[in-house]
Protein backbone atom coordinates (compact mmCIF):
# COMPACT_ATOMS: atom_id res chain seq x y z
CA UNK A 1 0.00 0.00 0.00
CA UNK A 2 2.61 2.26 0.64
CA UNK A 3 4.21 1.49 -2.60
CA UNK A 4 1.42 1.85 -4.74
CA UNK A 5 1.30 5.67 -2.33
CA UNK A 6 4.34 6.87 -3.56
CA UNK A 7 4.15 6.10 -7.00
CA UNK A 8 1.06 7.76 -7.02
CA UNK A 9 2.79 11.03 -5.97
CA UNK A 10 5.32 10.63 -8.29
CA UNK A 11 3.35 10.93 -11.12
CA UNK A 12 0.78 13.72 -9.93
CA UNK A 13 4.04 15.28 -9.68
CA UNK A 14 4.67 15.42 -13.01
CA UNK A 15 1.28 17.40 -13.83
CA UNK A 16 0.87 21.15 -13.76
CA UNK A 17 -2.50 22.15 -12.75
CA UNK A 18 -3.47 25.10 -14.58
CA UNK A 19 -5.89 28.04 -12.94
CA UNK A 20 -7.10 28.77 -9.40
CA UNK A 21 -10.05 29.18 -7.30
CA UNK A 22 -9.94 32.33 -5.19
CA UNK A 23 -7.94 32.11 -2.12
CA UNK A 24 -7.60 34.98 0.72
CA UNK A 25 -3.84 33.89 1.31
CA UNK A 26 -2.97 35.36 -2.23
CA UNK A 27 -3.17 38.95 -1.35
CA UNK A 28 0.14 40.71 -0.68
CA UNK A 29 0.73 42.83 2.09
CA UNK A 30 3.06 45.50 2.50
CA UNK A 31 2.60 48.99 5.45
CA UNK A 32 4.41 52.57 4.32
CA UNK A 33 3.82 56.09 4.73
CA UNK A 34 1.62 57.84 2.91
CA UNK A 35 0.16 61.05 2.86
CA UNK A 36 -3.69 61.06 4.44
CA UNK A 37 -5.72 64.11 2.20
CA UNK A 38 -9.14 64.48 3.49
CA UNK A 39 -11.43 63.91 0.33
CA UNK A 40 -12.83 66.85 -2.28
CA UNK A 41 -16.04 66.96 -3.93
CA UNK A 42 -17.27 63.83 -1.97
CA UNK A 43 -20.51 62.65 -1.49
CA UNK A 44 -22.14 62.34 2.02
CA UNK A 45 -24.68 59.94 2.05
CA UNK A 46 -27.69 59.49 4.53
CA UNK A 47 -27.57 56.73 7.06
CA UNK A 48 -29.84 53.76 5.45
CA UNK A 49 -30.21 52.20 9.34
CA UNK A 50 -29.36 53.18 12.94
CA UNK A 51 -28.07 55.66 13.67
CA UNK A 52 -24.14 57.07 14.29
CA UNK A 53 -23.16 55.04 17.24
CA UNK A 54 -24.63 51.83 15.48
CA UNK A 55 -25.19 52.64 11.77
CA UNK A 56 -24.70 51.60 8.40
CA UNK A 57 -24.70 53.11 4.53
CA UNK A 58 -25.76 50.49 2.08
CA UNK A 59 -25.54 50.28 -1.73
CA UNK A 60 -22.45 53.05 -1.83
CA UNK A 61 -21.76 52.96 -5.55
CA UNK A 62 -18.00 52.43 -6.07
CA UNK A 63 -18.50 54.11 -9.88
CA UNK A 64 -16.95 51.28 -11.70
CA UNK A 65 -16.20 47.30 -12.03
CA UNK A 66 -14.67 45.97 -8.73
CA UNK A 67 -13.01 42.64 -8.53
CA UNK A 68 -12.93 41.05 -4.64
CA UNK A 69 -11.97 37.53 -4.24
CA UNK A 70 -12.57 36.51 -7.98
CA UNK A 71 -16.22 38.40 -8.32
CA UNK A 72 -17.06 41.65 -9.68
CA UNK A 73 -18.74 44.07 -7.17
CA UNK A 74 -19.98 47.69 -8.18
CA UNK A 75 -20.86 48.73 -4.76
CA UNK A 76 -20.25 49.15 -1.02
CA UNK A 77 -21.83 49.43 2.20
CA UNK A 78 -20.10 50.57 5.45
CA UNK A 79 -20.83 50.54 9.28
CA UNK A 80 -20.04 53.03 11.46
CA UNK A 81 -18.26 50.40 13.37
CA UNK A 82 -15.49 50.72 10.95
CA UNK A 83 -16.15 47.77 8.47
CA UNK A 84 -17.23 47.38 5.17
CA UNK A 85 -19.18 44.55 3.24
CA UNK A 86 -19.34 44.82 -0.76
CA UNK A 87 -22.50 44.00 -3.20
CA UNK A 88 -24.89 43.21 -0.56
CA UNK A 89 -26.34 45.43 2.32
CA UNK A 90 -25.75 45.82 5.61
CA UNK A 91 -28.43 44.91 8.41
CA UNK A 92 -26.95 45.04 11.15
CA UNK A 93 -23.68 47.08 12.47
CA UNK A 94 -21.86 44.71 14.44
CA UNK A 95 -19.70 46.54 16.61
CA UNK A 96 -18.30 43.21 17.85
CA UNK A 97 -15.27 42.57 15.95
CA UNK A 98 -14.27 39.09 14.46
CA UNK A 99 -12.50 38.19 11.43
CA UNK A 100 -12.40 34.86 11.27
CA UNK A 101 -16.35 34.41 11.74
CA UNK A 102 -17.66 37.77 12.03
CA UNK A 103 -19.30 40.31 9.56
CA UNK A 104 -22.81 40.19 8.31
CA UNK A 105 -22.70 39.54 5.05
CA UNK A 106 -19.34 39.14 4.05
CA UNK A 107 -16.77 39.48 2.73
CA UNK A 108 -15.50 41.98 4.96
CA UNK A 109 -13.11 44.88 4.70
CA UNK A 110 -11.83 46.58 7.93
CA UNK A 111 -9.85 49.41 8.03
CA UNK A 112 -10.64 49.61 11.72
CA UNK A 113 -13.73 47.24 13.16
CA UNK A 114 -14.34 48.15 16.70
CA UNK A 115 -17.00 49.58 18.50
CA UNK A 116 -16.46 53.26 17.29
CA UNK A 117 -18.54 56.16 16.82
CA UNK A 118 -19.21 58.75 14.02
CA UNK A 119 -20.11 62.37 15.36
CA UNK A 120 -21.91 62.44 12.46
CA UNK A 121 -23.60 60.89 9.60
CA UNK A 122 -21.55 63.79 7.07
CA UNK A 123 -18.26 62.84 8.32
CA UNK A 124 -18.58 59.26 6.05
CA UNK A 125 -18.44 60.32 2.90
CA UNK A 126 -16.85 58.53 -0.70
CA UNK A 127 -15.71 60.24 -4.30
CA UNK A 128 -14.42 58.10 -7.46
CA UNK A 129 -11.25 59.68 -9.08
CA UNK A 130 -9.50 59.30 -12.30
CA UNK A 131 -10.39 58.19 -16.03
CA UNK A 132 -11.24 55.04 -17.06
CA UNK A 133 -9.83 51.70 -16.38
CA UNK A 134 -7.49 53.94 -13.63
CA UNK A 135 -10.21 54.94 -11.42
CA UNK A 136 -10.11 55.47 -7.37
CA UNK A 137 -13.14 54.77 -5.15
CA UNK A 138 -12.17 56.34 -1.55
CA UNK A 139 -14.40 55.94 1.35
CA UNK A 140 -13.69 58.42 4.29
CA UNK A 141 -14.39 57.89 8.08
CA UNK A 142 -13.10 61.64 9.82
CA UNK A 143 -12.90 62.45 13.31
CA UNK A 144 -14.69 58.70 14.69
CA UNK A 145 -14.34 57.89 18.08
CA UNK A 146 -12.71 54.99 19.53
CA UNK A 147 -14.48 53.55 21.32
CA UNK A 148 -17.90 54.92 21.49
CA UNK A 149 -17.62 56.05 24.63
CA UNK A 150 -14.39 58.30 23.74
CA UNK A 151 -14.47 62.35 23.85
CA UNK A 152 -13.70 64.47 21.01
CA UNK A 153 -11.92 63.30 17.93
CA UNK A 154 -9.63 60.05 18.20
CA UNK A 155 -8.92 58.98 14.41
CA UNK A 156 -9.47 59.26 10.91
CA UNK A 157 -9.08 56.50 8.33
CA UNK A 158 -9.53 55.78 4.60
CA UNK A 159 -10.34 52.81 2.42
CA UNK A 160 -9.40 53.43 -1.24
CA UNK A 161 -9.84 50.65 -4.14
CA UNK A 162 -8.51 50.73 -7.25
CA UNK A 163 -9.95 49.82 -10.62
CA UNK A 164 -7.98 47.10 -12.60
CA UNK A 165 -5.33 46.17 -10.01
CA UNK A 166 -8.09 45.66 -7.45
CA UNK A 167 -5.51 46.83 -4.79
CA UNK A 168 -6.92 47.91 -1.26
CA UNK A 169 -5.48 50.39 0.93
CA UNK A 170 -6.28 51.61 4.52
CA UNK A 171 -4.73 55.20 5.02
CA UNK A 172 -4.69 56.49 8.64
CA UNK A 173 -4.67 60.14 10.75
CA UNK A 174 -4.67 60.38 14.20
CA UNK A 175 -7.22 63.00 15.63
CA UNK A 176 -6.16 64.96 19.22
CA UNK A 177 -8.63 62.79 21.28
CA UNK A 178 -7.71 59.78 23.02
CA UNK A 179 -8.50 55.98 22.64
CA UNK A 180 -10.84 54.41 25.24
CA UNK A 181 -10.59 50.27 25.58
CA UNK A 182 -9.60 50.33 22.24
CA UNK A 183 -9.70 46.19 20.56
CA UNK A 184 -9.38 46.54 16.88
CA UNK A 185 -9.53 44.24 13.91
CA UNK A 186 -7.72 45.55 10.66
CA UNK A 187 -7.79 43.40 8.06
CA UNK A 188 -9.66 41.15 4.87
CA UNK A 189 -11.93 38.20 5.12
CA UNK A 190 -13.09 35.80 2.32
CA UNK A 191 -17.07 35.25 2.38
CA UNK A 192 -16.04 31.60 4.04
CA UNK A 193 -15.32 31.71 7.81
CA UNK A 194 -12.79 29.99 9.75
CA UNK A 195 -8.64 29.56 9.71
CA UNK A 196 -7.12 30.61 5.71
CA UNK A 197 -10.08 33.05 4.97
CA UNK A 198 -8.76 36.42 6.76
CA UNK A 199 -5.80 38.09 6.97
CA UNK A 200 -5.70 39.90 10.41
CA UNK A 201 -3.15 42.91 10.95
CA UNK A 202 -0.61 42.86 13.38
CA UNK A 203 -0.85 45.59 16.31
CA UNK A 204 2.60 46.50 15.05
CA UNK A 205 0.87 46.95 11.60
CA UNK A 206 3.90 44.98 9.88
CA UNK A 207 2.61 41.75 8.84
CA UNK A 208 -0.55 39.55 8.74
CA UNK A 209 -1.89 36.55 9.52
CA UNK A 210 -4.42 34.11 8.63
CA UNK A 211 -4.99 31.98 11.38
CA UNK A 212 -4.76 34.29 14.36
CA UNK A 213 -6.98 37.51 14.55
CA UNK A 214 -4.71 40.40 16.31
CA UNK A 215 -6.20 42.99 18.88
CA UNK A 216 -4.78 46.93 17.73
CA UNK A 217 -5.21 48.42 20.70
CA UNK A 218 -3.37 52.10 19.51
CA UNK A 219 -3.82 54.69 16.97
CA UNK A 220 -2.02 53.72 14.03
CA UNK A 221 0.39 56.65 12.96
CA UNK A 222 -0.48 59.57 10.54
CA UNK A 223 0.33 58.62 7.36
CA UNK A 224 0.03 55.19 7.85
CA UNK A 225 -1.23 52.66 5.19
CA UNK A 226 -2.00 49.42 4.55
CA UNK A 227 -2.33 47.58 1.15
CA UNK A 228 -3.49 44.37 0.15
CA UNK A 229 -2.70 42.89 -3.59
CA UNK A 230 -3.41 40.68 -5.93
CA UNK A 231 -1.32 38.77 -8.22
CA UNK A 232 -1.74 39.82 -11.91
CA UNK A 233 -2.67 37.18 -14.52
CA UNK A 234 -1.28 37.29 -17.78
CA UNK A 235 -3.62 38.52 -20.87
CA UNK A 236 -4.99 35.77 -22.90
CA UNK A 237 -4.09 35.27 -26.61
CA UNK A 238 -5.42 34.93 -30.09
CA UNK A 239 -9.26 35.86 -30.06
CA UNK A 240 -10.99 34.63 -33.14
CA UNK A 241 -14.50 33.86 -33.62
CA UNK A 242 -16.64 30.52 -34.57
CA UNK A 243 -20.53 30.25 -35.40
CA UNK A 244 -21.10 33.46 -36.19
CA UNK A 245 -25.07 34.13 -37.08
CA UNK A 246 -27.24 36.39 -37.09
CA UNK A 247 -27.78 36.37 -33.04
CA UNK A 248 -24.70 34.92 -31.98
CA UNK A 249 -21.34 33.96 -31.64
CA UNK A 250 -18.32 32.56 -29.94
CA UNK A 251 -15.01 34.15 -28.92
CA UNK A 252 -12.05 32.16 -28.38
CA UNK A 253 -8.78 32.43 -26.97
CA UNK A 254 -5.64 30.47 -25.68
CA UNK A 255 -5.28 30.66 -21.91
CA UNK A 256 -2.07 31.77 -21.34
CA UNK A 257 -1.74 32.38 -17.43
CA UNK A 258 -2.02 30.00 -14.65
CA UNK A 259 -3.30 31.97 -11.75
CA UNK A 260 -6.45 33.33 -13.48
CA UNK A 261 -9.42 32.93 -11.48
CA UNK A 262 -11.77 32.98 -14.46
CA UNK A 263 -11.95 35.35 -17.79
CA UNK A 264 -14.09 38.47 -18.09
CA UNK A 265 -15.95 39.43 -21.25
CA UNK A 266 -16.94 43.29 -22.19
CA UNK A 267 -18.82 44.16 -25.47
CA UNK A 268 -19.45 47.19 -26.86
CA UNK A 269 -21.07 48.44 -30.31
CA UNK A 270 -18.61 51.60 -30.88
CA UNK A 271 -15.06 50.54 -29.41
CA UNK A 272 -15.47 53.39 -26.93
CA UNK A 273 -17.66 52.52 -24.41
CA UNK A 274 -17.61 48.81 -23.00
CA UNK A 275 -20.45 46.87 -21.12
CA UNK A 276 -19.58 43.87 -18.80
CA UNK A 277 -21.56 40.74 -20.13
CA UNK A 278 -19.92 37.41 -18.41
CA UNK A 279 -17.28 36.07 -16.28
CA UNK A 280 -16.08 32.16 -17.11
CA UNK A 281 -14.14 29.84 -15.18
CA UNK A 282 -10.82 29.37 -14.68
CA UNK A 283 -9.10 27.54 -17.82
CA UNK A 284 -11.53 28.88 -20.02
CA UNK A 285 -10.64 29.12 -23.85
CA UNK A 286 -14.25 29.40 -25.31
CA UNK A 287 -17.60 31.90 -24.49
CA UNK A 288 -21.04 31.88 -26.43
CA UNK A 289 -22.25 35.07 -26.91
CA UNK A 290 -25.83 35.00 -27.59
CA UNK A 291 -28.78 37.67 -28.04
CA UNK A 292 -26.87 40.33 -30.05
CA UNK A 293 -28.64 42.47 -33.31
CA UNK A 294 -28.79 40.83 -36.78
CA UNK A 295 -25.44 42.84 -38.92
CA UNK A 296 -24.03 44.74 -35.96
CA UNK A 297 -20.34 45.16 -35.47
CA UNK A 298 -19.28 44.21 -32.44
CA UNK A 299 -16.50 45.10 -30.00
CA UNK A 300 -14.83 42.56 -27.41
CA UNK A 301 -12.54 42.93 -24.64
CA UNK A 302 -11.79 39.55 -22.86
CA UNK A 303 -9.36 39.83 -19.71
CA UNK A 304 -7.92 37.31 -17.46
CA UNK A 305 -8.95 38.50 -13.87
CA UNK A 306 -6.86 36.77 -10.40
CA UNK A 307 -8.49 37.10 -6.92
CA UNK A 308 -8.99 41.33 -7.69
CA UNK A 309 -6.38 41.89 -10.38
CA UNK A 310 -7.03 41.95 -14.37
CA UNK A 311 -4.89 41.09 -16.49
CA UNK A 312 -2.45 44.16 -17.55
CA UNK A 313 -3.90 44.88 -20.78
CA UNK A 314 -7.43 43.49 -22.75
CA UNK A 315 -7.55 40.75 -25.51
CA UNK A 316 -9.67 42.72 -27.91
CA UNK A 317 -11.29 42.03 -31.25
CA UNK A 318 -14.47 42.85 -33.50
CA UNK A 319 -16.74 40.64 -35.34
CA UNK A 320 -19.94 41.71 -36.91
CA UNK A 321 -23.21 39.57 -36.53
CA UNK A 322 -24.24 38.31 -40.15
CA UNK A 323 -26.89 40.60 -41.37
CA UNK A 324 -30.30 38.33 -42.72
CA UNK A 325 -31.97 40.21 -45.74
CA UNK A 326 -35.22 39.77 -46.10
CA UNK A 327 -37.07 37.56 -48.71
CA UNK A 328 -37.08 38.53 -52.06
CA UNK A 329 -40.46 39.91 -53.33
CA UNK A 330 -42.46 37.77 -55.72
CA UNK A 331 -43.67 39.92 -58.61
CA UNK A 332 -45.76 37.73 -61.31
CA UNK A 333 -45.38 39.09 -65.16
CA UNK A 334 -46.85 39.69 -67.44
CA UNK A 335 -50.25 41.03 -65.66
CA UNK A 336 -53.19 41.01 -68.35
CA UNK A 337 -55.10 44.73 -68.74
CA UNK A 338 -58.18 44.65 -70.67
CA UNK A 339 -57.87 46.67 -73.83
CA UNK A 340 -58.28 50.21 -72.44
CA UNK A 341 -58.09 49.57 -69.21
CA UNK A 342 -56.27 51.99 -66.32
CA UNK A 343 -53.35 50.73 -64.91
CA UNK A 344 -53.14 50.74 -61.33
CA UNK A 345 -49.87 51.98 -59.73
CA UNK A 346 -47.87 49.88 -57.36
CA UNK A 347 -46.75 51.44 -53.28
CA UNK A 348 -45.40 49.94 -51.11
CA UNK A 349 -45.33 51.39 -47.23
CA UNK A 350 -42.08 51.32 -44.80
CA UNK A 351 -38.91 53.18 -44.59
CA UNK A 352 -35.83 52.99 -46.84
CA UNK A 353 -37.38 51.12 -49.39
CA UNK A 354 -35.65 50.87 -52.89
CA UNK A 355 -37.68 50.01 -55.68
CA UNK A 356 -35.99 47.82 -57.24
CA UNK A 357 -32.86 48.62 -55.77
CA UNK A 358 -29.42 49.25 -57.03
CA UNK A 359 -27.07 46.96 -58.14
CA UNK A 360 -23.88 47.20 -60.59
CA UNK A 361 -20.57 47.17 -60.13
CA UNK A 362 -17.77 50.61 -59.90
CA UNK A 363 -13.87 50.25 -60.79
CA UNK A 364 -14.19 48.28 -63.70
CA UNK A 365 -12.66 44.26 -63.84
CA UNK A 366 -9.18 44.79 -65.78
CA UNK A 367 -6.61 42.53 -64.58
CA UNK A 368 -3.72 45.14 -62.15
CA UNK A 369 -0.82 43.60 -62.86
CA UNK A 370 2.06 46.41 -61.94
CA UNK A 371 3.18 45.02 -58.52
CA UNK A 372 2.67 47.04 -54.92
CA UNK A 373 3.31 46.52 -51.70
CA UNK A 374 1.10 46.40 -49.27
CA UNK A 375 0.19 46.26 -45.44
CA UNK A 376 -2.46 47.21 -43.38
CA UNK A 377 -0.28 50.15 -41.50
CA UNK A 378 2.39 52.43 -43.64
CA UNK A 379 1.84 50.76 -47.31
CA UNK A 380 -1.82 50.79 -46.68
CA UNK A 381 -3.33 52.36 -50.28
CA UNK A 382 -7.29 52.49 -49.10
CA UNK A 383 -9.11 53.07 -51.80
CA UNK A 384 -11.73 55.68 -51.20
CA UNK A 385 -15.29 55.98 -52.62
CA UNK A 386 -18.35 58.07 -52.16
CA UNK A 387 -22.04 56.43 -51.60
CA UNK A 388 -24.49 58.94 -53.18
CA UNK A 389 -27.58 57.20 -51.13
CA UNK A 390 -28.18 55.61 -48.08
CA UNK A 391 -28.55 51.45 -47.53
CA UNK A 392 -26.11 50.42 -50.41
CA UNK A 393 -25.18 46.47 -49.97
CA UNK A 394 -21.41 45.97 -50.77
CA UNK A 395 -21.99 42.34 -51.61
CA UNK A 396 -17.51 41.54 -53.42
CA UNK A 397 -14.38 43.93 -53.86
CA UNK A 398 -11.50 42.64 -56.13
CA UNK A 399 -7.91 42.59 -56.13
CA UNK A 400 -5.37 40.97 -58.24
CA UNK A 401 -2.61 39.03 -56.95
CA UNK A 402 0.85 39.22 -60.28
CA UNK A 403 2.45 36.24 -61.45
CA UNK A 404 4.60 34.87 -58.78
CA UNK A 405 4.02 37.46 -56.26
CA UNK A 406 2.54 36.12 -53.12
CA UNK A 407 0.27 37.16 -49.86
CA UNK A 408 0.18 36.10 -46.65
CA UNK A 409 -3.56 36.23 -44.39
CA UNK A 410 -4.64 39.18 -46.59
CA UNK A 411 -7.98 40.27 -45.46
CA UNK A 412 -9.81 43.37 -46.42
CA UNK A 413 -12.07 45.77 -44.39
CA UNK A 414 -14.51 48.83 -44.83
CA UNK A 415 -13.45 51.59 -43.07
CA UNK A 416 -16.25 55.17 -42.38
CA UNK A 417 -14.71 58.47 -43.14
CA UNK A 418 -12.61 58.78 -39.25
CA UNK A 419 -10.82 55.53 -40.25
CA UNK A 420 -12.72 53.03 -38.26
CA UNK A 421 -13.27 49.85 -39.64
CA UNK A 422 -17.10 49.16 -39.88
CA UNK A 423 -17.00 45.71 -41.80
CA UNK A 424 -14.63 43.05 -42.44
CA UNK A 425 -14.82 40.58 -44.86
CA UNK A 426 -14.95 36.92 -44.68
CA UNK A 427 -11.98 36.52 -46.90
CA UNK A 428 -8.82 35.66 -45.88
CA UNK A 429 -6.26 34.87 -48.83
CA UNK A 430 -2.83 33.25 -48.13
CA UNK A 431 -0.66 32.76 -51.87
CA UNK A 432 2.55 31.31 -52.33
CA UNK A 433 5.36 32.38 -55.10
CA UNK A 434 5.66 30.58 -57.58
CA UNK A 435 1.99 30.71 -59.35
CA UNK A 436 2.52 31.81 -63.15
CA UNK A 437 -1.02 33.31 -63.34
CA UNK A 438 -2.57 36.28 -62.31
CA UNK A 439 -4.97 35.54 -59.82
CA UNK A 440 -8.28 36.83 -59.21
CA UNK A 441 -9.10 37.18 -55.83
CA UNK A 442 -12.85 37.89 -54.76
CA UNK A 443 -13.78 39.25 -50.95
CA UNK A 444 -16.81 38.47 -49.56
CA UNK A 445 -18.52 41.48 -47.26
CA UNK A 446 -22.44 41.58 -48.04
CA UNK A 447 -21.84 44.82 -45.87
CA UNK A 448 -25.49 47.20 -46.09
CA UNK A 449 -23.84 50.99 -45.29
CA UNK A 450 -26.46 52.60 -43.94
CA UNK A 451 -25.68 56.10 -44.81
CA UNK A 452 -24.51 57.83 -47.89
CA UNK A 453 -20.91 59.58 -47.15
CA UNK A 454 -17.22 58.93 -48.02
CA UNK A 455 -15.81 55.68 -46.77
CA UNK A 456 -12.58 53.54 -47.84
CA UNK A 457 -11.38 50.32 -48.59
CA UNK A 458 -7.83 48.66 -47.11
CA UNK A 459 -6.21 46.32 -45.50
CA UNK A 460 -6.89 45.11 -42.01
CA UNK A 461 -4.56 42.40 -41.80
CA UNK A 462 -1.97 40.47 -43.70
CA UNK A 463 0.77 41.41 -45.84
CA UNK A 464 1.62 40.58 -49.97
CA UNK A 465 2.64 41.98 -53.15
CA UNK A 466 -0.90 42.60 -55.30
CA UNK A 467 -1.92 44.17 -58.67
CA UNK A 468 -2.39 48.64 -58.87
CA UNK A 469 -3.06 50.71 -61.50
CA UNK A 470 -3.03 54.89 -61.48
CA UNK A 471 -6.27 55.67 -63.30
CA UNK A 472 -8.29 59.21 -63.47
CA UNK A 473 -10.75 59.64 -60.73
CA UNK A 474 -13.53 60.17 -59.83
CA UNK A 475 -14.59 56.61 -61.55
CA UNK A 476 -18.68 56.37 -61.63
CA UNK A 477 -20.92 53.57 -62.27
CA UNK A 478 -24.10 53.87 -64.60
CA UNK A 479 -26.58 54.80 -61.70
CA UNK A 480 -24.82 56.82 -60.02
CA UNK A 481 -24.59 55.61 -56.53
CA UNK A 482 -21.08 54.87 -55.87
CA UNK A 483 -17.83 57.21 -57.10
CA UNK A 484 -14.55 55.86 -56.57
CA UNK A 485 -13.03 59.51 -55.63
CA UNK A 486 -9.18 57.94 -55.39
CA UNK A 487 -6.16 56.54 -53.25
CA UNK A 488 -5.79 58.13 -49.55
CA UNK A 489 -2.19 58.35 -50.14
CA UNK A 490 0.31 58.94 -52.69
CA UNK A 491 0.25 56.03 -54.86
CA UNK A 492 -1.93 53.48 -56.80
CA UNK A 493 -5.30 51.99 -56.44
CA UNK A 494 -5.17 48.07 -55.73
CA UNK A 495 -9.06 47.51 -55.28
CA UNK A 496 -11.50 47.60 -58.38
CA UNK A 497 -15.20 45.93 -58.94
CA UNK A 498 -17.04 46.97 -56.21
CA UNK A 499 -20.05 45.09 -56.28
CA UNK A 500 -23.30 46.38 -55.38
Amino acid sequence: MIKKFYLLAILLAGFTFRGTSQNITNYHFAAYSGTFAPLSGATSPSLSGGNTDDGYWNGIPIGFDFYYMGTRYTTVSASTNGWLTLGADITNSLYTNDLSGGGAPRPVMAPLWDDLAMQSAGMVSYVTTGTAGNRVFSIQFLNAEWNYLASGNTISFQVKLYEGTGKIEYLYRQESGSVKSASANIGITAAATGSGNFLSVSNAGTSVSSTTVANITSKPLTGNTYSFSSPVPITPGSLTFSGVTSTSMTLNWADLSSNETGFLIYESTDGINYNFVTQTASNATTSPQTGLTTGILYYWKVYAVSEGALSATALSGSKASVCVPPAVPIVTSPVAYCQNATAVQLSATGTNLLWGGAAGSVGGTTALTTTSYIDNSYNNKKTNFTTTKGNVTITTIDYYVPSYQSVSGLVLSMYDNSGTVIATSSTNTTINPGVAAVSKITNTFNYTIATAGNYSIGVSSGTGSIGADNPTFPISEATGTINVTGVSSSGSRCFNNIQF
